[in-house]
């Protein structure tokens, strides 16, 4: 039961980052007054290079654009955070999974249909 818990939060998740990459402009995201710098991904893909050093010198500066570029990415834009949060989510589902049951054949997909559509589709939609 827990299994679909974190599955469904990790297809809400999805919904989101699809929301942010196609429909920002018509999103509740942008009514709601979220920052289209950190939010709206056709914006937002150039935090993850503002902070880092153009030509590194040494060592640590290497290390630190390597850092930006990978460990620290989901920090730079709302796109990256909710894809990280995704993952997460699923590998709490995958942990918290009990026992093969063939109906989970049928309840995955459903619950995943279902799901992303509702907020994909619906929910995070401005009309």
């Amino acid at each position: 039961m827990l299994s679909y818990i974190f599955f469904t939060i990790a297809i809400i998740f999805m919904a989101v980052m699809e929301t942010l990459d196609d429909h920002w402009e018509v999103s509740i995201f942008k009514h709601w007054g979220w920052s289209s710098h950190f939010w709206n991904k056709s914006e937002s893909w150039d935090n993850k290079y503002y902070h880092m050093i153009v030509n590194p010198k040494n060592k640590l500066q290497i290390l630190y654009n390597y850092l930006w570029e990978s460990v620290l990415t989901p920090f730079t834009c709302g796109w990256h955070l909710t894809k990280a949060f995704m993952q997460v989510s699923f590998i709490l589902a995958v942990i918290t999974y009990t026992g093969f049951k063939w109906m989970d054949v049928v309840i995955y997909p459903v619950i995943h249909f279902i799901t992303f559509e509702l907020f994909y589709s619906r929910i995070f939609k401005w009309k």
